[in-house]
């Protein structure tokens, strides 16, 4: 059986649909969690 591109595509479309679906439903848990994220990375970077 061969991997075609076709069936890389889907997988990553799947993969993508999997994630978005995700970030939806628990919105407010990936809104904290991508403020948190954010503020850690600028911390980081003015720390250097």
């Amino acid at each position: 059986m061969k991997i075609k591109s076709r069936d890389v595509a889907f997988f990553f479309l799947g993969v993508f649909t999997l994630i978005t679906i995700n970030a939806v439903l628990d919105w407010e848990g990936t809104k904290e969690a991508y403020d948190e994220a954010y503020k850690n990375a600028r911390f980081v970077e003015s720390s250097n």
